[in-house]
Parts: structure tokens; sequence; C-alpha cells
């Protein structure tokens, strides 16, 4: 302490100068000046010690690189960071794959999303010509009807062309999502085949070239019913007929009525829509009179009557003028639409009770309701993954700084011999960099692995390539960088803010950097606190959905469902068929109980609105749900009669319709009086009230109640049926038996089995797999905390190492150090813990949407999961707390 000694001999020589007594001497020296010393002479003594350590290894500054050679100089020393980089690494393989594969998770997981998220948003669907030209016609109903489409292709100044495409209006078993159902081939040779009716200009308009044909013949809105005409898809072309090329121009038997192939869709084209299933028909819609009755007779109607007819059932887009944009076009769009106002609004308000306005939106490919929904569902995912990334970001970071303890040394000899800060941060950030280029790699793999089955977590199936192209490349290259940024720079930064002396005499004692890492484990903790609420809260969910009461008994339901429409039977036909093979069901062996229906619950729904004059809704009307359906289908699923009786074997053409409400819509429409024998009303019946049933689920899982009302099957007959089979407990083990006796009637009939119990577990299958996907990511999350935590005090252990020594040697026992250890991580987990929930309460209502039976705040959720937290840190300090109690006092004193 030569120079604090110096400055003592100058501060006693001022005061006798000065004339100040001893006592005030001792008083300056010793309490008001010792810490302007202690600084001073510190700080002096570094910069001596510094001084005379680079002199004694004879090594002088580094000197300033020419200017002609300073570019080359900087790509040797990026080579040989690169190099270095690539030894430590290698040096350390354990901790090198744990960081990669913690980084692979972060990666790959919002690389994932992504690669959905761009193909369901970004990419265009293949194969269509000029993209940015086509625009979606949305109105606030969900389907145009035909008149919509003709008005907007013949009055639409600003596009070039219009197209429609859409299920089987006539057809009972037409989905959105996959149109509707056709029987293809002759006699024993048929097949059940998915269908779109589209107009004629589908392809041209969307520039798809076909295969091996021409295309349709007709001009859009021309009759085809006499010379119907059909495009099959790649795939069905595949399946059924084995690439045959001279299949154009031959006849493909559609319902029984011969339809020529003039082209073959090419097989990258998945249609407009990327939720949609790709069909392996279309039928042009002036076509599809010919193979549905119900779309004949619509059209029939629409071309005798003069007015446009009530079915809609289509989707309009557009393709753009030149030039034009979805804004620069909202002019022409707003005249046109007071053009359609002033020819339709009043028959609008007529059949539908309102009018409805049409905008244009440049989001061709999805239907609003489905970006919605997509974006919703997406973005609870993109939180989901972005918060484990950040998780292993900052589990990283901790370990590395945890690692820099043992660097400090290497560190200080590089700064002593000339190494400036930025030559330390650039070596370090170099490894960073490897680091998450390897992780990153993983990751884009793993995304490749990963996608299908991320992408079924969708409410629907994605048509489209999922694969990760340049675009997600790119995306996951960007992602690594940034990771290495988050979790290498603060260790880089710690590390190249090295002092020499004390790097090279005591590495390891920041106390600092203890601080630092505890604020990291504390956040770590505080978002896997946030993800595991969010898997208690959707596992709580699940449990709750699975134990909802249905209202009616799904197990032991076997379910056949047909389209007799698709197999030309009449009306008459069809009820003596549907008769026949009731009969026939309920004698067989094993079977307890057969009835039909047309609608199957948990499928596509049916509604009207009924006037009933004298009621509430003498004006508005009740919207309800309907359904047509046989004997004894109550008993059979277990839905209890409260008043009157169910439909019942006499109820057919020849006596008076009937008609069973539920609870529900008879409490709505005759609060105040008994609903049996009141009468309701459809265009073509008037149907008298006979029973009331309990109010039941009929759509989904969870749904609000709906009022319902029940039909019999034999008075409005429907060639789309389901029969309903009461059987054992196994209900798939007599489907072959039941199968076999209904083709006793028709052996060239389509069928397809489910069960209803299958049904019901559909519905959940979606909050099935988002609970897995919850509880997986959560579950990850928890770990890396752990790791975090272990990492942690593991390096707090080393670094007191010498302190825990002198404890022990004056008598502390194993169990107190254990204790200090593990009470440590527990005040790491209480605080991030409290954060934690402090977080979720304040994001419940981000998945309040997603819940079933379950609020964002329930208070189990939260106990548990600060439970099993603090259950976690006990188990990751254990570790480190044995290594504590297990110091030799000798040896640690020894070692310093």
């Amino acid at each position: 302490m030569e120079v604090t000694g110096d400055l003592q001999e100058a501060f006693c020589g001022w005061s006798d100068a000065y004339g100040l007594t001893e006592a005030r001497r001792r008083f300056w020296r010793e309490i008001l000046m010792l810490p302007v010393w202690k600084v001073i002479g510190k700080w002096r003594g570094v910069r001596r010690g510094n001084r005379e350590f680079k002199s004694s290894l004879q090594v002088q500054g580094p000197s300033q690189p020419e200017k002609s050679g300073h570019r080359w100089q900087g790509l040797s020393d990026a080579r040989q960071d690169f190099a270095y980089a690539l030894r430590r690494l290698r040096q350390n393989p354990a901790s090198t794959a744990v960081a990669v594969l913690i980084l692979a998770c972060g990666v790959g997981g919002n690389t994932t999303i992504f690669t959905i998220a761009d193909s369901i948003f970004l990419d265009p669907p293949p194969l269509i010509s000029n993209p940015d030209e086509l625009v979606r016609l949305d109105a606030s109903v969900a389907e145009f009807g035909y008149y919509d489409f003709e008005f907007y292709r013949e009055h639409g100044s600003a596009f070039q062309d219009v197209m429609a495409f859409g299920g089987f209006p006539g057809t009972r078993g037409r989905n959105p999502r996959n149109g509707g159902e056709v029987a293809v081939g002759e006699g024993n040779d048929r097949v059940q085949a998915s269908a779109w009716v589209v107009s004629n200009n589908y392809f041209t308009m969307l520039g798809v070239p076909l295969l091996g044909g021409a295309g349709y013949t007709g001009r859009v809105g021309e009759t085809q019913i006499d010379r119907p005409e059909v495009v099959i898809s790649h795939g069905f072309w595949q399946r059924q007929f084995g690439g045959d090329p001279r299949l154009t121009d031959r006849s493909l038997y559609l319902n029984g009525v011969p339809f020529r192939v003039v082209g073959i869709a090419p097989a990258e084209f998945k249609g407009v829509n990327p939720t949609h299933q790709v069909p392996d028909l279309y039928v042009p819609i002036m076509a599809a009179g010919a193979i549905s009755r119900g779309f004949e007779e619509a059209l029939e109607r629409f071309s005798e009557s003069g007015r446009p007819q009530a079915s809609r059932f289509l989707q309009l887009v557009g393709r753009l003028q030149p030039g034009l944009n979805v804004a620069t076009a909202a002019p022409q769009m707003a005249i046109l639409q007071d053009r359609w106002n002033a020819e339709f609004t009043d028959w609008a308000t007529e059949v539908y009770g309102k009018g409805y306005q049409v905008n244009i939106r440049s989001q061709f490919h999805l239907t609003p309701w489905e970006a919605r929904q997509a974006r919703q569902m997406l973005t609870f995912l993109w939180f989901v993954v972005g918060a484990v990334f950040l998780i292993a970001c900052t589990n990283l970071a901790i370990l590395l700084i945890a690692k820099a303890a043992g660097r400090e040394r290497e560190m200080g000899i590089r700064a002593a011999i000339g190494a400036g800060r930025g030559r330390l941060l650039r070596q370090l950030l170099t490894e960073s960099l490897i680091l998450a280029a390897i992780g990153g790699a993983l990751g884009v793999l793993l995304a490749f692995l990963s996608t299908d089955a991320a992408a079924a977590t969708l409410p629907w199936s994605v048509a489209f390539d999922l694969s990760p192209d340049v675009t997600v490349v790119t995306f996951a290259v960007l992602l690594s960088t940034l990771a290495a940024l988050l979790f290498g720079t603060a260790p880089a930064w710690m590390l190249s803010n090295v002092n020499v002396l004390e790097a090279l005499q005591r590495p390891g004692q920041g106390r600092a950097r203890a601080v630092f890492r505890g604020g990291l484990v504390a956040g770590q903790t505080a978002l896997s606190i946030v993800l595991l609420v969010v898997g208690g809260l959707f596992a709580r969910s699940l449990h709750q959905a699975e134990g909802v009461d249905l209202g009616f008994e799904p197990e032991n339901r076997l379910l056949l469902s047909m389209q007799l429409d698709n197999h030309g039977y009449s009306e008459e036909q069809g009820i003596d068929f549907v008769s026949g093979v009731l009969e026939r069901l309920r004698g067989m062996p094993g079977v307890q109980g057969a009835t039909v229906a047309t609608r199957m619950i948990f499928r596509p729904r049916m509604q009207w609105t009924f006037v009933v004059p004298g009621t509430a809704f003498a004006e508005n009307g009740l919207w309800a749900g309907l359904n047509m359906v046989g004997p004894d289908y109550f008993d059979l699923l277990g839905i209890p009669i409260i008043a009157g009786r169910g439909v019942q074997v006499g109820d057919t053409k020849a006596t008076q319709p009937v008609a069973v409400v539920n609870r529900l819509f008879a409490e709505q429409m005759w609060p105040d009086r008994n609903p049996i024998g009141e009468t309701l009303t459809l265009p073509d019946f008037s149907f008298t009230v006979v029973g009331v049933a309990e109010t039941s689920t009929v759509w989904r899982l969870g749904e609000n109640p709906v009022p319902f009302v029940y039909f019999s099957q034999a008075q409005v007959f429907s060639g789309r049926m389901t029969f309903h089979v009461a059987t054992g407990p196994d209900p798939m083990t007599l489907a072959g038996l039941v199968e076999s006796a209904i083709r006793e009637f028709d052996p060239n009939l389509a069928i397809s089995i489910n069960t209803l119990e299958g049904l019901r577990d559909d519905q959940l299958a979606t909050r099935r797999v988002w609970t897995v996907f919850a509880g997986l990511f959560s579950g990850i999350a928890l770990f890396l905390a752990m790791v975090g935590l272990y990492g942690v005090q593991a390096s707090l252990v080393a670094r007191r190492t010498r302190e825990i020594g002198i404890r022990m040697a004056l008598g502390a026992r194993a169990v107190s150090v254990v204790r200090r250890v593990v009470l440590g991580s527990l005040v790491m987990g209480c605080v991030g813990a409290a954060l934690g929930v402090g977080l979720a309460l304040a994001g419940g209502g981000l998945v309040q949407g997603y819940l079933f039976g379950v609020t964002p705040q329930d208070p189990l959720v939260f106990m548990t999961v600060v439970v099993v937290l603090l259950v976690a840190c006990i188990v990751a300090s254990l570790v480190p707390a044995a290594r504590a109690s297990s110091v030799n006092p000798v040896e640690a004193l020894a070692q310093e």
C-alpha cells in the first residue's frame, strides 16, 4: 500500500502547516479520508499492476495497422475467432449439446408457427395467376345466392371477371368445407366422391391450366343439364383411374347420369381456400341439377318466378381491372351496392329479414370468420412458443454467465496481453452466433418434422404445402441471430468488462453478476408460471368438457349414413326403403333398437325462423334448429319427453303432420300456456305440436341452449339420412353386420359408418390437442426454469466454497448449509411466482374464449401451479445443496 502511505504523509505535512491538532488529524485521516484513500489507492494500484504485468511479459501494445491492410486484418481476426469458438464448443460437448437443444426448441416452435401463418395468410394459393388482382366479395351473409353472382358479374365495372364456387344446395350432405357428395360409377362399381359446384369460368379466371382437356365448353349461366361436363381432381384421377390419359372426353357417371370429362386439375392446384378439402370433382353450377333433384327444382323455381331463389351456397371471388386495388375500387363498389339495394333490398328483407352490404377484401382465399379464427389461434400459439423462446434465451444467458466464472482468468490474460474490450466482445459473440446457428439449423429441422402435427391443432385441415421454404428459413436465421444477441450479449459484456488483477487473482467473485443471474431466474420463472397456468386451465377445461351433461346418451350408438338422392330414389321409394331397413335392423341379434334421422348430432345444422301469430314472435319469428327423425328417436338416444309424446310409427304422409319441440322452444314461444296442440308452419306444411322434449346438445359441445323442433322423417322426407342403432359395449363389432343388412336392400349404396361417441370425441379432439400442446410447452418451460435455477445455485456454491468451508470449520452443520441453499432457491422461486401469477391474472382474458366451464382465474389451477413450481425449485437446488454440504473445510481453505 505504498500509494496510500504516500498520500498519508502528504496529508500529515499539510495538517502540520495549518496547525491541526493530533486528534483532528486522526479524525480526518481515519474517519473522513480513509474511504477516499482506499479508492484512489486501488485505482492507482490497478493501473500500476497492469503496466508492470505487461512490462514483465515484454509485450508492447498493439500497433495501429496500416489502413490498406485493415480489412485483411479484420478477416484474419474473424477467422481466428471462429476457429477458437469451435474449439471451445468441442471442448465442452455436454454443455454445448444442452444449449443447442434448448435453442432448437425455442427456434423450432416459432418457426413452426411462422410456417403455418405464412402458408395461410401470406402465400397465395399455388398455380393461381396474378393473385394480387383477386379480391373476395364479403357480406353480412356467409354465402351468396346465384342471383348475386349473376348481378356482380354483369354489372361490376371494377372487375375483369367474377367466379363462384360452393357446395351442392340440393344435397343434404353439403359441408361448407368439402362441398357435397355424389356417387361415381355404375352398378357395383360405385364409389362416393366429394364435389364442388363451380361457375364455368372458375379455372379460366384463376388462370389454372387443365391437363388433357380444354375445360368447360358452355358459357357461364348456360344450362348444361342435357350435356353435363365435369373436371376431376388429379388425386381422384390417380386413385380411381390410375392416371389413365384417355379418360378425357369419356363419360363418367355421377349419380347415374353420364358426364363428359373435359379436363383434369393439376396436382399442385389445391383450390382457392386452404381450409377447404380438395374436392374429387368440379361440377358446373348449371349442370348440378342433373344429379341433384333439390338443385334442379331450385333452378326451375328461379326461372319460372323470375325472382331470385333463397338458397345461398356460393362464395364469390373477383379479378379487379388492371391498375385497381381495394381502395381505388371502393367508389365503384359503392355505386354497385346502391344499384343492388334498389333491385334486391325489399326482397332480401322479406326473405332474410334484412339486406346486406357487400365489401371487397384482398385476402381472397379465406372467409372473414376463418381469417379471424385462424388469427386468434395462431396468436395464442405464438404467445406460447414465444414465451418458450424467451425462456430458452434467458436460460442460455444464465448458463453462459455461470460458465463465465471459469473464464475470467482467460479473459484477464487476453486483456493483459493487449486485447481490447471490443476484441473480447467480438470473440464471445462469435461463440454465441455459432451456437445459435447450430441450434437454428436443428430448429428448422424440428419445424419441418412438426409443422403438420401443429397444423392439426387448427379447427380445420390445411390443404396447402406446409414445408418450410426460403421465407421460413430466412425467418429462422433472423430468429437465431436475435437469440444469439439476447442470450449472448449480457455474458459477453460482463466478461469483456474485466479487471486484470482481480481476474487473475480472485476470479468469479462478482456480486453484481450473481444478482443479475437471480433476476434472470426470476424472469424465466415468471414466464414459466404463465405457461403452467395456461396448461392447467386447458387441462381443467378438457376435464369439464368430458364430464358435461349432453342431454342424451352417446355410448353404444352406431351411425350409418347414406344419401338416397345420389342413387336416384324418389320420395316414395325412400320412405319404403327406410321402413324396410328399420324392420330388418330391429330383428338382428345384438341390436337393442334402431331409428333414423336426417341430421346427426354434432353435424352441419338446419334452421328456420318460426312466425307464430298470437305470440311474442308474431312479427320477427323465433329462430330454431330442425331435424327430421324416425320413431323411437328420443327413447334410443335417452332424451326425456317431458310432455305429450315423441314421433311414432303412425306419423306418416297419410296423417296430420306433427312436431316435437324442446323445452327451450316451448318456454320462449308459449311461456304462459301448454304448447301441446299449438301450430307451427313451414311454406308447404302446417304442424301440430304433440310433444315437448328436454333441451339437449345438438350442434356442438358447450353450445348455449338452442330452441329446436323435430319433425317426422316419414312426413318431411329427406334423401340424406343416418340410421341410429343401439348396440352392446362395442358398437363397431356390429358395424359390418348392420352394413350388410342395409346392402340387402341396395348393394350399390355408399355408406359411411361412425359412432355417436366418436362424434362426441371429435368435439373434444381439438381441446385435447390444445391441452397436450400447452402442457408440453409448459413442461418444457418448467424444465428450463429448473435448469436455470440449478445453474445459478451450482455457480453460487462454487463461488462461495471458501465461505462454506469457513462456516463448517467454525461448527456449522451440513443441514444448515443445505437449508441456506434451498432457501435461496425458494426466494428466487417465490419472486418469480409472484411476478408470474400477476402476469397470468392480468392476461387471463386472452384465453377466455378457449376455455370450457373454467374461469381464467381458477384458484385450483393457480394454487397447484405455485406448489409445483416451489417443489421444482427445491428439487433443482438439491444437487447444489448436497455439493455444498460435502465441502471439506481444509481443502476449501487450501484452494485460497
